[in-house]
C-alpha cells in the first residue's frame, strides 16, 4: 500500500523548452537555431519533392498539442545527440581520403 506522503517517482526524461536549452548553452545555440533543427527533425520533402533525412533529433522532443503546440526538449538526449553529431564530424575530418584512381 502507498503511503500519503510518498511522491511519485520523476520522470527519466528531463523536459526543458526552447528557451530553456538555449539559456544552457548560449555560446552554442539561439532560440531560432533550436528551432530550424526541430523543424529539420523529421524526414520531410524538399520544394523539388525529393526527401530529406531529418537530423534524428525526433527522438529528442515532444510536442504539446501537436503542430504548432509547445515542444519540450529532453535534456540529456539532446546532449547525447549533440555529441553523436560532434563525433560523427570528427570521424568524418579525420578519415583518410580515397584515392582516386
Amino acid at each position: 500500500m502507498k503511503k500519503r506522503d510518498e511522491a511519485p517517482a520523476p520522470s527519466q526524461r528531463r523536459w526543458r523548452t526552447v528557451q530553456q536549452i538555449a539559456q544552457t548553452w548560449p555560446e552554442i545555440f539561439t532560440e531560432p537555431s533550436i528551432r530550424a533543427l526541430i523543424y529539420r527533425a523529421e524526414p520531410h520533402y524538399d520544394a523539388r519533392g525529393q526527401r530529406v533525412r531529418g537530423n534524428g533529433l525526433a527522438a529528442c522532443i515532444t510536442r504539446l498539442g501537436g503542430k504548432g503546440g509547445r515542444v519540450l526538449i529532453d535534456e540529456d538526449g539532446f546532449a547525447g545527440w549533440l555529441e553523436a553529431g560532434l563525433m560523427s564530424a570528427a570521424d568524418r575530418l579525420t578519415e583518410p581520403e580515397a584515392e582516386v584512381a
